[in-house]
């Protein structure tokens, strides 16, 4: 399987590039590089559709080794997208995840993954993390899999905050509130004064070390708060120091500093595919000066340039467990991901749909009862 996986690459972008779904997370170096760092903990299952002996789609997908358990006594052979982050690892996250189909050729493909799930005595249900609300998948899946007689659930809907971007850095400066225009330009003539600069790494024999400089910023930052960092895992590590370097040389990597005193002190790890730029992971060290606000301005720097090179979106990616936090002062759009469920129907699926419920009804009593409390206090 790993050698018919490597052989698929030039088929999979030529897929990627028809869909109108396509994003970085779903090109073939994305899923490899994942599934290099993480097979240990997954099986890999690549599905792949046929037409007349052409490729019209790919299902990446794994199944963990033991079967999912749910409340305790439920076992179900679950498949999942491959890198949607159910690994030992938490929050290791894949946004805009989806299959890799030939435009206008969906439908077919979804009806025959169905129809072939139907069948399969080794899948009880399909997690689908992370698909675009925007994407045609979530509502012809639903389609084929009442046509299928599956169940067909949204177990969750999360926004992601991004900016479309205009055609001036001056026209987005106007968009923003006032309270943030002024800590731009504030920020950007403390900086200025203290002979601080914007560096974005253009030459693969910076890469290396400035990954490095990426990595201690990022755990300084988590470090600080008593939590641990991205980095703080091999396999985390692993897979995007490898991926970075396939990206860089595609032209799809943008890591940029903010550099005072000749020290960086803030790091953007930003992907760019399809004319879009992605947010993905930053680190920065807290300035004495507190018109200098490292993050907020380095992200200003990459928005700008964003802009400058003709990109139409600036994608801070999901908000996670925290809320939308500084994501949402920067955006002026949001687009939701959704957490699609198929599941097959039997006395198994109806227990699990019952306890559901009432885990569900209860969380809404305890979130009201926590509301109270807040009030009265």
């Amino acid at each position: 399987m790993p050698e018919e996986f490597y052989d698929l690459r030039k088929t999979w972008d030529q897929l990627l590039r028809s869909s109108p779904d396509r994003a970085i997370t779903q090109t073939w170096e994305w899923f490899y590089t994942w599934w290099e760092a993480y097979k240990d903990e997954r099986d890999l299952h690549l599905i792949v559709g046929y037409d007349n002996n052409q490729i019209i789609g790919i299902a990446p997908l794994s199944r963990p080794e033991k079967p999912t358990k749910y409340y305790g006594f439920l076992r179900y052979k679950t498949f999942w997208f491959l890198a949607s982050g159910r690994t030992n690892q938490k929050n290791v996250i894949s946004d805009y995840l989806n299959f890799i189909i030939l435009d206008g050729r969906q439908k077919d493909f979804l009806y025959a993954l169905l129809n072939w799930m139907n069948k399969s005595p080794h899948c009880d249900e399909i997690i689908l993390e992370n698909i675009s609300s925007e994407s045609v998948v979530p509502k012809l899946l639903e389609e084929a899999a009442n046509a299928c007689k599956l169940n067909y659930q949204i177990m969750s809907q999360v926004p992601t905050f991004l900016i479309k971007l205009p055609d001036t850095w001056e026209d987005y400066l106007h968009s923003v509130s006032a309270s943030l225009r002024y800590k731009i330009r504030r920020g950007r003539k403390e900086v200025s004064k203290l002979g601080g600069t914007y560096r974005l790494v253009r030459n693969e024999s910076q890469l290396l070390k400035a990954f490095d400089d990426l990595e201690r910023l990022h755990q300084h930052r988590w470090h600080s708060k008593g939590q641990f960092g991205s980095f703080s895992s091999p396999k985390w590590k692993a897979f995007h120091k490898k991926l970075a370097l396939l990206l860089f040389r595609k032209g799809c990597l943008r890591l940029s500093f903010l550099d005072l005193d000749g020290r960086p002190v803030a790091a953007n790890y930003n992907f760019v595919y399809d004319n879009k730029v992605h947010f993905f992971q930053s680190g920065i060290i807290p300035h004495e000066n507190k018109h200098v606000r490292p993050g907020l301005l380095l992200h200003s720097y990459c928005i700008e340039e964003a802009i400058r090179e003709g990109f139409v979106e600036y994608d801070f990616l999901k908000i996670g467990n925290r809320g939308p936090t500084y994501k949402e002062m920067w955006a002026n759009y949001t687009r939701d991901l959704v957490d699609i469920r198929i599941s097959k129907h039997s006395n198994k699926e109806r227990i699990y749909m019952l306890f559901s419920q009432i885990f569900s009804f209860l969380r809404n009593i305890k979130g009201r009862i926590e509301s109270k409390r807040m009030e009265v206090k």
